[in-house]
């Protein structure tokens, strides 16, 4: 009361409501400007984030065009830059740890689908990545009262019937899955993913991707949030173990039943056994085909058509592709990429860029190429895009479209052996295939080989005794020679002594040269010896 008394003795009614409507709008703005504060702030995060991502995607497009031009250098080893927490990209929710591997049998063209456990991703991962599930495990492990269980797709560790985190692989990261809301870790360094979003039922709904020892830190600071809210600490006599596994052949985890494989035939591991030998296969574009799956057989087939539907078009096979010709003029090709179907056209690429046809340049690499505009077609709406291109391509060479009936252009599924038979497919040998640093194992085992063994020193001591032996040998010879000498002293004409090898020089007067074929005789006594001497007339 004295002090509304006090106001109303010094300001008027007036004054009061100036002084109250004045406070709230000052109010007004200081909230205005923290609103505005943080807006723009997270605009700052914003720009930050794609700035780093436009730097990732220029370094990556210089490399795509390295690889193009051929200078790339895939061997060297470059560090990764692991990026900043505020840059760090939100990755893509899409579950890699199902997707089931392909292969296709050899003699039949079945398709084999490999189903394959968490043990078995876990014997044929990285050796960091067996580091990171053998650390991390031994700290989960080590708070009192926390066990471990493996199912197929994911390893479990619970404390009695509480959840508290879960370990599964998509694609080739380890992922850490804790039972914790995942808002709780919004705008914080941790970047989190929300399983939730998928599975309103997850019993794990927070997902963190391990990809490096510093992500394998925050890992260790999320089990310790998630443990002291539960109220658990960790048992100071724990012993670490080791959890990594050695690795193992697919063929051997078929046999162990840790990959499982959908249908009834079973995988011909002969082509990899090829490639670790160093036979490598050269397919032609006719064994691309023959050896395609039925989608790209259809958009071949379809694509063939289409092309052949214009007047005075017509195929001419290669080995890496078919052309497509309108007299000399080669307007279109066809071609397989991997397992992707491919279209060039003897078009300018700039001219469909920044347009829905997303084109490749090969002009890039080959200046004097004839169909520079590559399209890729792997889709019903890119198999519509690609008529179009076709459509306007060959407009400009004054082509017309005739109607033409349809022909199915897919050819049965051959094995790899008989088109090897057919000159389809050459086989190429190389140097059997090594992991990298076998090399430089192999340098350094030849370094040190001279050094530990000296094959000289057996060797050189065997001489003095051959040397010996020798010696031994040409003593006897020359006693045996004397022998037949002294019984032929009084012999008129001198002859040289019979030996198996050069006696050494005489100090009698050589015989005469007509007597010299009669001498080269070997003799025992003398009385044959004078009555080949007296022969001369026979000679």
């Amino acid at each position: 009361m004295f002090t509304n008394s006090l106001m109303v003795q010094i300001f008027s009614p007036s004054q009061i409501a100036g002084i109250v409507i004045v406070s709230i709008l000052l109010a007004l703005i200081v909230a205005g400007d923290v609103v505005l504060a943080y807006f723009m702030h997270k605009r700052g995060e914003r720009k930050l984030h794609d700035l780093e991502l436009q730097k990732k995607r220029e370094s990556l497009l210089s490399k795509l065009q390295l690889m193009r031009e051929g200078n790339f250098d895939y061997g060297a080893d470059e560090a990764e830059e692991e990026p900043t927490d505020e840059a760090e990209e939100v990755a893509i929710l899409v579950d890699e740890g199902d997707a089931v591997e392909e292969e296709v049998e050899e003699e039949t063209g079945k398709v084999l689908r490999y189903n394959r456990s968490f043990t078995a991703r876990i014997t044929q991962a990285s050796n960091d990545f067996k580091g990171y599930y053998s650390e991390l495990k031994n700290y989960i492990l080590s708070f009192s009262g926390v066990k471990g269980a493996v199912t197929w797709r994911h390893e479990v560790f619970r404390r009695g019937r509480t959840n508290v985190a879960s370990f599964m692989v998509r694609g080739k990261t380890l992922c850490m899955c804790l039972a914790a809301d995942p808002a709780l870790f919004e705008g914080t360094k941790y970047k989190v993913d929300d399983l939730s979003e998928r599975n309103k039922h997850a019993k794990f709904p927070t997902m963190y991707r391990l990809k490096s020892d510093r992500k394998v830190g925050y890992a260790k600071e999320l089990v310790d949030f998630i443990m002291d809210d539960m109220g658990v600490k960790r048992m100071a006599d724990y012993k670490n173990e080791d959890f990594t596994l050695p690795y193992k052949s697919t063929e051997v985890l078929v046999k162990n039943k840790l990959i499982k494989i959908v249908g009834d035939a079973e995988p011909d591991y002969a082509d990899a056994a090829a490639a670790k030998k160093g036979i490598s296969y050269n397919r032609s574009f006719t064994a691309k085909i023959i050896q395609a799956n039925d989608a790209l057989k259809n958009d071949y087939s379809e694509l063939k058509n289409y092309l052949l539907s214009y007047s005075g078009v017509v195929d001419k096979s290669s080995w890496k592709r078919e052309a497509y010709l309108s007299g000399k003029v080669c307007v279109a090709s066809v071609m397989v990429r991997g397992k992707t179907l491919c279209l060039c056209l003897a078009a300018d690429p700039e001219k469909y860029k920044k347009t829905k046809y997303k084109v490749e340049n090969l002009g890039e690499r080959n200046k004097n190429n004839k169909t520079p505009c590559l399209y890729r077609v792997n889709g019903t709406r890119k198999m519509q895009y690609a008529k179009e291109l076709i459509d306007m391509v060959f407009a400009e060479f004054g082509l017309t479209k005739t109607e033409r009936k349809a022909v199915d252009y897919s050819v049965p599924y051959v094995s790899t052996n008989n088109l090897i038979s057919k000159n389809l497919i050459k086989v190429v040998k190389k140097a059997p295939f090594k992991f990298r640093g076998a090399e430089k194992e192999e340098i350094a085992s030849e370094k040190a080989q001279p050094a530990a063994v000296k094959p000289k020193e057996p060797a050189e001591a065997v001489k003095p005794q051959e040397s010996a032996v020798q010696a031994e040998e040409v003593k006897e010879e020359t006693v045996e020679a004397v022998k037949p000498q002294e019984k032929v002293e009084n012999e008129s004409a001198p002859k040289k002594l019979p030996q198996k090898k050069p006696a050494p020089k005489s100090r009698k007067p050589q015989a005469k040269p007509e007597k010299s074929e009669a001498t080269e005789i070997p003799q025992t006594d003398a009385e044959p010896e004078v009555a080949v001497a007296g022969d001369d007339k026979k000679e």
